[in-house]
């Protein structure tokens, strides 16, 4: 029970950490871009539920909080709606400086698109750095196991290898002169050679002249052995890392156009994320018990694969999202004219009120 305990706790310190920066590097995208188009950021806060501490910036006050779910960056502009509302005005006029209402609708688009692109750069940088990684790739040795030493399997006492004197846990060299270095280079080359009067084993015991049997001689795997692999040229890392980003992209898209066609369940479909991001440290932690390296890997893999899924999610155009504020900010660019601030305020709290439903529906539907 201590150990259970003990794993529980691990697993869900990797987690936090993962979501957390993960949520950070979203939310950091808005107010950098806010701040860079004149935008007052009043709060930046990373999580749901209880405080953990609060700092003030530049007049920014950044909060962390327990559970690492979600994350707001409060911009100056709710003041100029409340008033706007109050003195019963049809458009929003004479902004506060530094407000979101306050800039033009090319700097709001910007800052909204900014956390979103922030989360497939910081997908980008995993997966770049993944396949810098050097790792240890599972593979058949090239080492021979004799069929007829499993005859409760195969149903043989011997076999053409077995004739010809081989042994299970024979390294063979080379076969007909060919190098071998693991054993699909043997299976490879029997098969070609399978109708062949004979054929000439180089091992570590010897040379062993085998005539093979209805074209089989015989052979299977013997053991799994390790190697260690280098990692990606910088420049084929950073290619393999935008062609891993597109493919989760697409694969979002593709999952949301098959629930909207009714092809796919909603639950089936939109829940991956959720269901990732809590078994983050779940899995990460069964990796790390295996090899830490492979264990860094998982975690590395798992973190831009998450990031690439709430960028884009968070391009849904859901009001209360990131998509349906630019969708709001490009119908304004368009149009050259304002929502009225009630217009403002509805979308708002529809767009709230929309994912409070969603989320209860993915978590039973999952």
């Amino acid at each position: 029970m201590k150990s259970l305990s003990l794993s529980w706790i691990l697993s869900f310190i990797i987690g936090v950490l993962a979501l957390d920066l993960i949520i950070i590097v979203h939310e950091m995208g808005h107010f950098i871009a806010a701040r860079l188009c004149k935008i007052k950021v009043e709060s930046l806060t990373f999580g749901i539920g209880p405080k953990l501490f609060s700092i003030n910036f530049e007049n920014t006050t950044i909060t962390m909080k327990l559970i690492p779910f979600g994350g707001a960056t409060v911009m100056a502009g709710q003041d100029d709606l409340k008033y706007a509302i109050m003195q019963k005005k049809r458009r929003l006029e004479n902004c506060d400086e530094g407000s979101i209402y306050g800039v033009s609708p090319i700097k709001r688009i910007i800052t909204y698109l900014a956390g979103p692109l922030m989360n497939i750069i910081f997908a980008l940088f995993c997966f770049t750095i993944l396949l810098l990684m050097p790792f240890m790739e599972s593979y058949y040795a090239p080492k021979i196991g004799l069929a007829s030493d499993h005859s409760e399997y195969y149903g043989i006492t011997e076999c053409a290898a077995s004739k010809a004197g081989l042994l299970s846990g024979d390294t063979v060299y080379s076969i007909n002169e060919i190098p071998v270095y693991e054993y699909n280079d043997i299976q490879n080359i029997l098969k070609e050679h399978s109708h062949d009067s004979s054929v000439i084993f180089e091992t570590d015991r010897g040379t062993f002249t085998v005539v093979p049997e209805n074209g089989l001689f015989g052979i299977i795997p013997y053991e799994i052995d390790y190697r260690a692999v280098p990692g990606a040229s910088f420049k084929d890392a950073v290619r393999l890392s935008f062609k891993e980003c597109f493919a989760n992209i697409r694969i979002f898209i593709d999952s949301v156009v098959s629930v909207v066609k009714g092809k796919a369940k909603m639950g089936d479909t939109l829940s991956g994320t959720i269901e990732a991001s809590e078994q983050i440290g779940v899995i990460s932690q069964n990796a790390f018990k295996a090899d830490f390296n492979a264990g860094l890997r998982i975690v590395i893999y798992l973190a831009g694969t998450i990031s690439v899924s709430l960028g884009v999610a968070n391009m849904l155009p859901i009001s209360a999202l990131d998509g349906g504020l630019i969708l709001i900010s490009t119908v304004e660019l368009i149009t050259h004219r304002t929502f009225p601030p009630k217009v403002y305020i509805f979308l708002q709290v529809a767009g709230l009120l929309t994912i409070l439903v969603i989320i209860p529906i993915l978590r039973i539907y999952s």
